[in-house]
């Protein structure tokens, strides 16, 4: 007889084992859960490290079994989270809210840059069960508070969906056959701003604007005077320089040319080019065509601050 009990006594310690080690079972269609976020604050939005602090509300609605705690941010991480917010309704709906505080990572889109349009987005999955198992589906009153906003920046909307993420393994999954890839609904919301306005781009390009008129200067100054005919064409590439070095401080390592790179190589060329147009002039008047040097000066007078101005228009146009 106590043979028999200790042979049992041993079974029930096993069975706990036993159950925790085994595979969920896969429903016949996955479980659904309503997902959305208020979004409070939005702060902090760092273009050269491509990253954005979010303060939202993250909330889940739900019926049966299902942990609203087991979620992570896919592309950033929570700095806060505050205890959760949960009640039942009786037709037994659960719904449960967190405070969440977070660093979220971004692609900027500097093409346009500084009138650049970003995308901030936010995603979200579950840490246990995948898409065989529970699938989200996006709350349309997912909102941004009315007083939200980000510094420098105008938001012009917000966006959410949900849609299932296809991972490129199977993570050593039992459950899959050999080849088959894991999959993960995932939350995504999305919010839309915008750089714009005079104080943004003169704030990139003043400096440079500054520098350029400078350097047309060389045009009203007398041709024999070499120091100061060719000093502030100098000046004006210095300060071209300086200004670009300046405005490429505040961005990341880019491959593709940005509007604040093409407005500066505008810049640059166009100062090249009234030095040229110096150097062009003094050959007529050391030529003994003094009046040709100073008809050349006068034409170079207007037309390159138009054909600057025109240039920038263009490019900060398109």
């Amino acid at each position: 007889m106590a043979r028999v009990l200790s042979l049992l006594f041993a079974l029930f310690l096993l069975l706990p084992l036993g159950r925790s080690q085994a595979v969920p079972a896969i429903p016949a269609a996955p479980q659904t859960v309503h997902v959305g976020a208020l979004v409070l604050d939005v702060g902090a939005v760092d273009v050269k490290a491509g990253t954005f602090v979010l303060d939202f509300y993250l909330y889940f609605r739900w019926k049966g079994k299902f942990d609203p705690t087991r979620f992570e941010i896919m592309n950033g991480v929570v700095d806060n989270l505050g205890p959760p917010d949960e009640e039942i309704m009786p037709d037994g709906t659960r719904h449960a809210a967190f405070r969440v505080r977070a660093t979220v990572r971004a692609q900027m889109n500097l093409e346009r840059y500084p009138w650049d349009e970003q995308v901030l987005p936010l995603e979200i999955e579950d840490t246990h069960l995948d898409a065989r198992r529970m699938r989200y589906v996006a709350d349309p009153d997912s909102a941004l508070q009315g007083d939200a906003t980000i510094p420098s920046y105008k938001i012009t909307g917000i966006r959410t969906e949900a849609k299932t993420y296809q991972y490129a393994s199977n993570l050593g999954d039992p459950s899959l056959r050999k080849g088959e890839r894991l999959s993960y609904s995932r939350f995504i919301l999305e919010i839309r701003a915008r750089h714009s306005g005079a104080a943004v781009y003169l704030k990139a390009f003043l400096p440079l604007i500054i520098s350029v008129a400078i350097a047309f200067l060389t045009f009203f100054i007398r041709v024999d005077a070499l120091d100061p005919r060719f000093g502030v064409g100098i000046a004006g590439i210095f300060g071209a320089v300086s200004s670009h070095i300046l405005v490429a401080g505040n961005l990341p390592e880019h491959a593709a040319f940005t509007m604040a790179d093409r407005i500066h190589q505008i810049g640059l060329f166009s100062i090249f080019l009234s030095i040229a147009a110096s150097a062009i002039s003094l050959a007529y008047f050391n030529r003994g065509e003094e009046a040709r040097a100073a008809r050349l000066d006068r034409w170079c007078a207007w037309i390159f601050p138009a054909l600057f101005t025109v240039a920038v228009w263009w490019v900060s146009k398109g």
